[in-house]
């Protein structure tokens, strides 16, 4: 018995695909533009809007201590032993800078 208003389908169409996975290259740049369009400029909701500084504020708090607020790749580097790549913050015993291409 099938229910209404149920997609009996998986969570992402047919397949296991979306119905982006269909699309030519061509057929998706349009899409793109055609979903840019619909909310550049003032045809955006949040166009002119400020936050209260009351908001911001509880913004800027919710942000503080978050290491990945920046970033968190931000003083990382790429070393190497010869064979395998770690991305690290400090250099490994017996590693150098760089990356192995493989």
């Amino acid at each position: 018995m099938e229910r209404k208003g149920i997609n009996s389908g998986s969570a992402n169409g047919m397949y296991g695909k979306s119905s982006w996975d269909f699309q030519t290259e061509e057929g998706r740049e349009i899409r793109r533009m055609k979903a840019r369009a619909a909310n550049i400029g003032e045809k955006n909701p949040s166009y002119g809007k400020r936050a209260s500084d009351e908001t911001r504020a509880k913004m800027s708090r919710a942000r503080m201590g978050n290491k990945n607020a920046k970033g968190k790749h931000i003083g990382k580097h790429w070393f190497n032993d010869g064979t395998r790549n770690v991305f690290r913050f400090t250099c490994p015993d017996g590693f150098v800078k760089g990356r192995v291409k493989s």
